[in-house]
């Protein structure tokens, strides 16, 4: 499958004043580069120059390894930890988007988590996990012995994106997500950590048409 292009003007804009900007497009730059994609064809999705591309890529190894390794430490090192509910952890409620349309449910429905409470649906395609304190939701998520969507792991692409239906999720300033995605509930696993008790996500929503220009090529992707 061929990823779809960026489109390299917005994303510039976004992270013009985002802390650690070279570090983030570092990692937009890497991380599909490490899954595959040839760095000519991934300089010219972001506006880079292929020779600055083949430079980070120098500095971070050419194997896929080197370059995830460097998304996570940038993700804990670049996210702000935020103190959760009263003791200290949240409960984690989540449904599969691609479980809405198999049921013909809304994504916008009010109820649509008491939907799911009643279809009789297992994990992973619906189920709740715990999130520690100052944990992000993807490292419970694999915690847990789940795999959600996600790239770089740093909030620099959309594809571990998750709609928020009740309850909030905090992010750091320093992401991807333009604010219309964030009003409309999008929050980012990878660097996002409950503040209260009880969240309800809609995960596996990174196609979504407001957020699918700032989905990284997935491993698959990449390969194919």
């Amino acid at each position: 499958m061929e990823p779809t292009d960026p489109d390299p003007e917005r994303l510039r804009k976004l992270l013009g004043d985002a802390t650690g900007r070279e570090t983030i497009q570092q990692l937009m730059a890497l991380i599909p580069v490490a899954n595959g994609t040839a760095p000519e064809t991934v300089a010219k999705w972001y506006g880079f120059e292929t020779e600055t591309v083949r430079e980070w890529l120098d500095e971070f190894g050419r194997d896929a390894s080197g370059a995830f390794d460097h998304a996570e430490r940038f993700g804990k090192a670049g996210r702000r930890v935020t103190p959760t509910g009263q003791e200290g952890h949240s409960h984690v409620e989540y449904l599969d988007y691609e479980v809405i349309a198999e049921h013909g449910w809304e994504l916008g429905d009010s109820n649509l988590f008491e939907k799911a409470r009643t279809a009789d649906l297992e994990a992973p395609a619906y189920g709740g996990l715990t999130v520690e304190g100052g944990d992000s939701v993807l490292e419970a998520v694999e915690a847990a012995g789940l795999d959600w969507p996600h790239a770089c792991r740093g909030g620099a692409c959309s594809n571990c994106a998750v709609i928020v239906k009740h309850g909030e999720i905090s992010m750091p300033g320093d992401q991807i997500l333009p604010g219309e995605a964030v009003g409309r509930g999008a929050r980012l696993a990878c660097v996002g950590t409950p503040v209260t008790d009880h969240v309800e996500v809609v995960y596996n929503v990174d196609e979504l048409d407001f957020l699918e220009e700032y989905r990284l090529p997935s491993r698959s992707e990449s390969t194919a």
